[in-house]
Parts: C-alpha cells; structure tokens; sequence
C-alpha cells in the first residue's frame, strides 16, 4: 500500500466530513478552519491543508494549491471572501463530479 493510501484510509471519516460541510453549505475558509482546529495546526500547515482537501475533494493540484494563499497562511496575501470566491464554486463542481462516477 502507498503513502498516500494510506493516509486516504486512515482519513476517510474526516474527509467525509468535509465533504458534507460543503455540500451543506460550509465556506472553503469555515472548512479549512474546522480541519486547522482538528488537527491543531498552524500558520506553517498549509501542505497538510493541501493534501487533505486534493485527497477528500479529488481537487486538480492547480486549484488546491489557492488554499496556500489564505492570509492564515505564512506568506498568504488572500482574503476569506477571495478564497471563497476562487475555491467554494471548484469543491461544489468536484463533489458533483465525483457524485457522477459513482
């Protein structure tokens, strides 16, 4: 089995519930903030967001990596409403298309 298998099966609730945040309405940033205070992260965590959301979302890399550019973020300069705005529409769009291959 892969890394990356493996964190996949070992997160497979959390991601569930990631997913379910933003099919009910969640914002990407109320998102992020509920799996930064799950997990206890920091300003420095940004990968970790990255992979969780590419691996729960099936999020292409060019649009997963904007979530980098929040201002919580070291060196992030994005405003809430900006990462809403760019990322909350691409996560909608990947929930139905994955809904679709099912």
């Amino acid at each position: 089995m892969t890394d990356l298998e493996i964190f996949t099966q070992e997160n497979l609730a959390l991601h569930e519930e990631l997913r379910s945040k933003i099919r009910s309405g969640s914002s990407t940033v109320e998102v992020m903030r509920f799996l930064i205070e799950r997990l206890r992260l920091g300003p420095e965590s940004w990968f970790t967001v990255f992979l969780h959301f590419r691996v729960a979302f099936d999020i292409e890399v060019e649009h997963a990596k904007k979530l980098g550019a929040w201002e919580f973020f070291n060196k992030g300069t994005w405003s809430e409403k900006a990462i809403n705005d760019e990322i909350t529409p691409t996560l909608l769009q990947c929930l139905t298309k994955t809904r679709r291959q099912l």
